[in-house]
């Protein structure tokens, strides 16, 4: 990277969910004898026969649900809507409501969703809080029941929501491990089998003896996940943000699992963290206040403008800070460009980034120092941008009292994961922590087309890979 200064001239349900208790659990077995998740409109119909790997296991047509967010009032429409149910002369429009199938009050947390999915398959979802991302898993988990549509899902569904909530907190680790080994349907002989393999994935065999009540929160879910993965062998996998906890060792080895047991069923998978989707998935549905807006398996694409999408919604969060200090003049690979827009400069891979911008004068008894980081939009650091010499800062000339000073950066290729960006830019006297010039948001980039990665910094080296040479004796 070259830096010039100048001077300007110018101026089967088998889940963890959230409670007290391990949610109660009901078997599919594949002969499809005991259907799942049946939906009021049109119930789930068994499919004859055993899955096979052409087969689609899961089945959304047109599925829709709509929530009141007045209690009264809610608690009123569902008592209307029971009786209406249970009364077999009436009849009642799919939606209970008029044009709009709404009622006053009521909003659609799910409209018209539609999507198949086939075993080996792994279908992310994504979608802001409040998109209904959470409500279209209850009813793919049977927990509530669609107002249109239908679900089909075929097989043996298996639910890891929240690991670890129905845990018994009196008994020890290994006496629950038993315990939810029951509630899934398995006999002992079979816990007894996995029992090993479930220890060592969780990692915590040092106090699996001990009362869970003393287990950490991160302990308890490394327990609850490595109960679920090793003893559920579903033909539907339902993930929840499960991966969203744990170290990072942890996480790896999860999404290690996840990929195992995924490619012989399918899998749901729902996750804030966009790597994470694109590791394991192969597609993805965007949801958007309850509507499908996106079903695509470009999937590493369909995040990015996901993310960029975020960004834009929450208008670049400043939190406390605010600018001090001013620049004009500010040119990002040639283009005008304002501090603090909210728009995104795109950078394919392999493109250069060249930053060109003009400083107004600034009040300093000594030359100041220029220095820009390099943020995620959530504002965590990732690179500061130095001179050639990495020791090198950006001081500028003494003249910067009374004149403008240019600052000109020249990047050949910008080592970056996918993902969008915050340019910083701090004058400040060396050691100081009084700013003198403070821009938040200088510009902001969206990367494209080198990949995600766990670390968002890429180092370009010179390497050699070969086999090794065997030597003798």
């Amino acid at each position: 990277m070259s830096v010039s200064f100048e001077t300007s001239a110018g101026g089967e349900k088998a889940g963890f969910s959230s409670g007290s208790a391990v949610t109660p659990l009901t078997l599919t077995e594949p002969n499809g004898e005991k259907p799942l998740n049946e939906s009021p409109a049109a119930p789930a119909k068994a499919l004859p026969g055993a899955p096979s790997a052409e087969d689609v296991l899961v089945r959304v047509e047109g599925v829709s649900k709509k929530f009141c967010r007045n209690m009264r009032k809610s608690l009123a429409y569902g008592l209307r809507d029971v009786l209406a149910e249970l009364n077999p002369f009436g009849r009642r429009s799919p939606s209970g409501g008029g044009p709009s199938g709404l009622r006053p009050g009521e909003f659609w947390a799910i409209k018209d969703v539609s999507f198949e999915l086939r075993r080996g398959e792994c279908l992310g979802i994504i979608g802001h809080n409040g998109a209904g991302k959470t409500t279209l898993l209850k009813m793919l988990n049977g927990l509530i029941k669609p107002d249109e549509g239908r679900i089909e899902m075929r097989g043996r569904v298996g639910a890891l929501i929240a690991l670890g909530a129905g845990f018994n907190q009196i008994l020890t680790g290994r006496e629950n491990i038993y315990v939810n080994g029951s509630i899934l349907g398995l006999k002992k002989r079979e816990i007894d089998a996995k029992i090993d393999e479930i220890i060592e994935f969780s990692g915590i065999g040092e106090f699996i003896d001990s009362p869970v009540q003393s287990y950490s929160s991160g302990m308890q879910v490394r327990l609850g996940f490595s109960v679920a993965v090793n003893l559920l062998r579903p033909d539907v996998l339902i993930l929840d943000e499960v991966l969203a906890v744990g170290d990072l060792s942890f996480r790896l080895k999860c999404l290690n699992k996840v990929a195992e047991i995924s490619a012989n069923c399918a899998t749901i998978f729902i996750s804030h963290e966009p790597l994470q989707v694109s590791r394991i998935c192969h597609r993805v549905i965007w949801l958007d206040k309850g509507r499908l807006i996106r079903d695509t398996r470009n999937v590493d694409a369909t995040l990015a403008d996901y993310s960029a999408s975020l960004s834009a919604a929450k208008a670049t969060r400043t939190g406390d800070v605010t600018a001090v200090g001013r620049v004009s003049d500010l040119r990002i690979n040639g283009r005008p460009w304002s501090p603090n827009s909210r728009e995104f400069l795109d950078l394919p891979a392999g493109e250069p980034l060249t930053v060109d911008l003009v400083l107004d004068p600034i009040a300093s008894a000594v030359r100041p120092y220029a220095r820009m980081y390099l943020l995620t939009e959530g504002g965590h650091g990732v690179a500061e941008f130095r001179g050639e010499d990495l020791a090198e800062l950006f001081q500028l000339p003494a003249s910067c009292a009374h004149q403008p000073v240019e600052l000109s950066l020249r990047l050949g290729r910008v080592p970056l994961a996918d993902g969008i960006y915050v340019v910083r830019m701090v004058v400040a006297e060396k050691n100081s922590i009084n700013w003198l010039v403070m821009i938040p948001f200088l510009f902001s980039l969206r990367v494209t087309g080198n990949g995600h990665a766990w670390c968002k910094t890429f180092i370009p080296t010179q390497h050699r890979i070969q086999p090794a040479s065997s030597g003798e004796g």
